[in-house]
C-alpha cells in the first residue's frame, strides 16, 4: 500500500510540475479573435505561447491561444505572404493543426484554419470545406461572422458548394433581422469579395432587405 500510495504520488507531482511549467510561460489574458488588438501581439509574447503549448502538447486550449496570437500576421503581415518558409508562419499553422488534434470543437480556429489556407495557398486543404466544420462547430457564435463571411466571400474557388452557400446565407439572414450591430460586417465583406462573392452577396441582400443592397455599395472606398 505504501509503495503504491509513494508511486502515486510520484506521479501526481511530476503532473504539477508539468501543468505549472506550461502555465508559467502562458499568457496573462484572452486574445479575442476579432478583438481591437488582433494583429497586435508582441513577437515576444507570440513565443510565449507557443511555448507553453509545446510544454503542455495535449493541451488544444494552449495550442488555441499559440494559434489565435499569430492570427493576426496571418492576415495583415504581407511580408510573411511572401516567404513560405517564414518560421512564424509555420508556427502559426502548427498551432492550429495541433489545436484541432486536441480540441476539434473550436470553430474559431477552424475558421482560422480556412482563412490561412486561402490566402498562402497551403496545399491539401480545402478551405470551404474548414468553414464548413467552422459553422457546424460554432453556429452561433456571431463574434465569428465578420471573419467567416469575408472568407467565404473571397474564396479563390468561389462559392461553388451549395451547403456553403446556404450556410453563409443563414449569417447574412440573422445579421439583417436579429443583429444589426453586425451590418458594418457585411460592408466589410463586400470590400474584399471576389466578383462573385459580391454578386452573391447583393443577391442575397435583396432577397431580405433591398434597400440595403445600396448601403453596402456606397460603403466601398
Amino acid at each position: 500500500m505504501r509503495a503504491g500510495l509513494f508511486v502515486l504520488a510520484i506521479i501526481l507531482a511530476i503532473q504539477a510540475i508539468w501543468i505549472l511549467y506550461a502555465e508559467a510561460y502562458r499568457l496573462n489574458r484572452d486574445q479575442p479573435l476579432m478583438g481591437s488588438t488582433a494583429g497586435t501581439i508582441a513577437r515576444a509574447d507570440q513565443e510565449r505561447a507557443f511555448k507553453a503549448a509545446s510544454l503542455a502538447f495535449i493541451r488544444g486550449d494552449l495550442w488555441a491561444e499559440s494559434a489565435i496570437a499569430y492570427a493576426g500576421q496571418i492576415g495583415t503581415d504581407r511580408a510573411s505572404l511572401v516567404d513560405p518558409n517564414d518560421p512564424q508562419k509555420e508556427k502559426a499553422r502548427v498551432s492550429m493543426l495541433q489545436t484541432l488534434r486536441y480540441s476539434p470543437h473550436r470553430g474559431d480556429i477552424w475558421l482560422l484554419l480556412a482563412a490561412a489556407a486561402d490566402r498562402n495557398g497551403w496545399q491539401g486543404f480545402q478551405p470551404g470545406a474548414l468553414i464548413k466544420v467552422s459553422y457546424y462547430t460554432a453556429p452561433n457564435e456571431t463574434a465569428l461572422f465578420p471573419l467567416r463571411l469575408a472568407t467565404a466571400l473571397q474564396l479563390k474557388n468561389g462559392l461553388g458548394d451549395e451547403e456553403l452557400r446556404e450556410l453563409v446565407r443563414r449569417d447574412i439572414r440573422i445579421i439583417l433581422t436579429h443583429d444589426p450591430a453586425l451590418k458594418p460586417a457585411l460592408a466589410q465583406a463586400y470590400k474584399t469579395a471576389s466578383a462573385a462573392g459580391k454578386m452573391f452577396l447583393e443577391q442575397t441582400i435583396s432577397e431580405i432587405d433591398p434597400s440595403y443592397v445600396s448601403v453596402v455599395r456606397t460603403k466601398l472606398p
